[in-house]
């Protein structure tokens, strides 16, 4: 049998209750008062519906409303409540890699080099000399050996190939390090298939059992790919798969079989990779005979490859790697490549060439960022006083994880901080607790002159209003993270061992967010045991009014009066949290 919801104005409802026990409320000694409730209280609508289980997850479905306690200047209190969305709203800034360091007016580097000199014994021995050089105002440092060095906006890498090169021509030396601009960094290459590739091919043929069943095997068989660029598949005949990828020549293979009304299903990867070769040419090693190194699928990067070598590395010498891609030249010290090879990956791409020269005169130095004053981060918190946190950039990258452990954030699931950042005209706003909890491993990286302001998020308190016969009309508080349903709060009450309590009679009821004239009655009889498991699954939300009846049911009046009652008796919380019409 279908039940169809039943809806009451609250006029009819107070109507209605005229026969049944008088109320006696609570008033303030005022003639207008009974006539201002009465107008204020009677637009409200009652929609009654039995609990079952198809009610329970409609119920349950509605949203958990929480209110958070905000910063407001403009407040006596200094707060206000907003709307949680509202309060934890984000713009995050653009997803970027790791900023690279460049060098600034303030920055201070350390110079350290070795040269000979003889002592009063006659024995040369070798010292190390230290210079600190500041960078002024026009951007440049200055040393006796290496004169006026324009240093503004380089990376240290850079850097560092300048004063090799005035420390080289210094010395009188004409293997100075060449002035090639460094290799491009981050362009990883895509593997295109080409002539000589061998491909792993597999194909599902049917082969019918002993037994007579017919089952897709998989057969396996090596396609090596022709000058033309194309392999030959049986019954199929040649399908090109030149300058493609893996992918792609899946697709064409799987099309030209289908074409030939076989099996599509098929598997493919790249037994050898034969058609895509990097060069190496000049100083190496006499143990390194593999001169021509394979492009594969997984990019091949030159710190690796001139990592393998073992390049012999006696005091004072050094390699420039000159890399030619096309008729582009580059260049870069292989010390430089080595002691840095965290940073941006340099790719080999097909066809580059790549020639080691050895330069034994190289000038034997250190270069260190010491100081790092150029670059910075101001980080604010809106309470205890504003005071400011200012975070120098490095050459390792700050993120705003770090700047807000900085700042000493803690939060959980019931609190969060939204850091507000600055950025060249824009505002960003990110939650604390999706880079310390939520999503800790995205790291949102900070550049130079973001400022950061925090502003602390908690959220207002929220309850339940439990009322009617067995229990003292109260507050129950509720939490999200909880989830307490309806039996919890009966359970609670006492309500279940009182005697003057009617359990074929209690009600839940909550203001419908849609129509703030209506509150939805949901109705269970608990009298029957095995209707506690509905009450166990029916969640509460926060400001909902729990009524238990004194007493049985025999006019319809009877229930409708209390439940009038009761929700006379809620309107005071619902005004408290803003939940009036």
């Amino acid at each position: 049998m279908v039940m169809t919801p039943l809806k009451f104005t609250l006029p009819a409802v107070l109507a209605l209750t005229a026969c049944d026990t008088a109320y006696v409320s609570q008033s303030l000694p005022l003639e207008a008062t009974r006539e201002a409730a009465a107008l204020d209280q009677a637009d409200f609508t009652l929609d009654i519906q039995p609990l079952t289980p198809e009610v329970t997850r409609a119920a349950n479905a509605t949203r958990w409303q929480r209110a958070a306690i905000v910063l407001d200047a403009g407040s006596a209190s200094g707060t206000a409540l907003q709307s949680e969305t509202t309060a934890r709203a984000e713009r995050l800034p653009p997803n970027a890699p790791p900023p690279v360091y460049r060098i600034g007016v303030g920055d201070v580097l350390t110079l350290a080099s070795q040269r000979q000199t003889v002592g009063s014994d006659g024995v040369p021995r070798a010292i190390v000399e230290g210079l600190s050089l500041p960078v002024l105002e026009n951007g440049t440092i200055f040393a006796a050996d290496i004169g006026t060095v324009n240093v503004l906006g380089r990376t240290l890498d850079e850097t560092r190939a300048l004063i090799a090169e005035r420390l080289a021509a210094s010395a009188g030396s004409a293997a100075a390090p060449s002035t090639l601009p460094l290799p491009p960094t981050g362009a990883r290459p895509i593997y295109k298939i080409g002539a000589g590739d061998i491909l792993s091919f597999t194909q599902f043929i049917p082969q019918v059992s002993d037994s007579g069943l017919v089952s897709d095997v998989p057969t396996a068989r090596p396609l090596v790919v022709s000058s033309t660029g194309s392999v030959t598949l049986l019954g199929a005949g040649d399908v090109t798969v030149e300058g493609m990828t893996t992918e792609e020549a899946i697709e064409a293979l799987s099309s030209a079989l289908l074409r030939a009304g076989l099996n599509p299903e098929v598997e493919l990867s790249i037994q050898s990779n034969n058609s895509q070769l990097v060069r190496l040419m000049g100083d190496i090693p006499a143990g390194v005979t593999d001169l021509l190194i394979p492009v594969v699928e997984a990019p091949v990067k030159l710190v690796d490859v001139i990592g393998g070598l073992n390049l012999p590395s006696p005091n004072g010498r050094d390699y420039l790697i000159r890399l030619r891609r096309g008729d582009k030249q580059y260049g870069i010290a292989a010390s430089a490549l080595l002691e840095n090879f965290r940073s941006e990956a340099i790719y080999l791409h097909p066809g580059d060439v790549v020639v080691i020269e050895a330069r034994d005169s190289a000038a034997d130095f250190s270069l260190n960022i010491t100081g790092f004053n150029s670059q910075t981060v101001t980080v604010t918190s809106a309470t205890g006083g504003g005071r400011n946190n200012v975070l120098p950039i490095t050459t390792d990258p700050l993120t705003l994880a770090d700047a807000l452990r900085a700042a000493n954030v803690t939060v959980d699931r019931r609190s969060d901080v939204i850091a507000r950042i600055s950025r060249k005209g824009s505002e960003y706003r990110v939650s604390a607790r999706r880079v310390l909890i939520e999503d800790p491993a995205r790291d949102i990286y900070l550049q130079a002159d973001d400022r950061i302001v925090l502003e602390p998020v908690a959220y207002d308190q929220q309850s339940v209003m439990i009322t009617g016969a067995g229990t003292a009309p109260r507050l129950i508080e509720i939490e999200q993270i909880a989830r307490p349903s309806l039996a919890d709060a009966v359970f609670s009450s006492g309500a279940m061992g009182n005697d003057e309590a009617d359990l074929k009679q209690v009600f839940l009821l909550r203001l419908d967010h849609n129509d703030h004239s209506e509150f939805d009655a949901y109705y269970l009889d608990l009298s029957n045991p095995t209707r506690l498991a509905l009450a166990n699954d029916l969640q509460l939300r926060p400001d909902d009014i729990i009524f238990v009846s004194d007493q049985p049911v025999s006019e319809f009046t009877s229930v409708t009066g209390r439940i009038a009652n009761a929700l006379r008796s809620g309107l005071g919380l619902a005004a408290i949290f803003g939940l009036t019409p």
